[in-house]
């Protein structure tokens, strides 16, 4: 089959299969030196975690800002207190925010402030998974009333970077090489090596919503589960 009819055929099924075809970024353009190859390839790489960041804060409530403040203070020595305890030398934390801020009466009722609201926001990094619920147990017991999420993820993400890399380097090299043998080509050298805008680490997110643990309840539940790291790599082989 001359390569000519090959290319009628090849045009016949990219009509076809238009979006299928070039959603993954294959191309094919004719050059002066030959035919250039362009192909796409995604690889994902699942890694477990080996550590994880928790957002939790006090929150009080009182008639004027002073008094909100000093009970958030309060409240706010006893959650750190806890946090180093159960921590030990698994995690840090630190403060993450602060605000004092007016609650407003109905406007109809002249828009006047009828309390005040004091957060105290606290950022909880853990590199030892296995005490993650004793942490979130301590810390909702000492005062924290808003534990807004939980997340995981990978404190070096290199080694699963290249690898995922790797893996869409061959893969993106493969579909170029074959895409060249339908045409009745051969793949000369490359001429490109893109590695495209991914996500590098997805983590894993769990809502840990506001809750208040009682000292002889148990642990709350906490699964860690995959991570995965993703690469996109776009390689160009010029074939004739």
């Amino acid at each position: 089959m001359s390569v000519k009819s090959l290319w009628k055929q090849v045009a016949m099924v990219a009509t076809l299969s238009l979006f299928a075809a070039w959603a993954v970024g294959q191309t094919v353009e004719s050059t002066p030196t030959g035919t250039r190859i362009s192909a796409s390839s995604e690889s994902v790489v699942q890694v477990k975690p080996n550590q994880a960041q928790i957002s939790m804060a006090v929150v009080t409530q009182a008639a004027n800002a002073q008094e909100a403040g000093s009970r958030n203070s309060q409240e706010t020595e006893r959650l750190l207190g806890a946090l180093k305890q159960a921590l030990g030398t698994g995690g840090e934390f630190k403060t993450s925010g602060y605000w004092v801020n007016p609650q407003y009466a109905n406007p109809r009722e002249g828009n006047r402030a009828t309390q005040f609201l004091a957060r105290n926001s606290v950022e909880v990094t853990i590199s030892d998974l296995a005490i993650i619920s004793k942490v979130i147990d301590a810390a909702t017991r000492a005062g924290a009333n808003n534990v807004s999420a939980l997340r995981f993820s990978v404190k070096d993400e290199e080694a699963a970077k290249t690898s995922a890399l790797v893996q869409a380097t061959a893969s993106a090299r493969e579909k170029a090489g074959a895409m060249a043998k339908a045409l009745g080509l051969r793949v000369r050298r490359v001429v490109s090596v893109t590695d495209t805008e991914a996500p590098a680490v997805m983590p894993l997110m769990m809502e840990a919503r506001s809750a208040m643990a009682d000292a002889g309840s148990a642990q709350t539940p906490v699964e860690p589960g995959m991570i995965e790291v993703r690469a996109r790599v776009t390689v160009t082989v010029e074939a004739n």
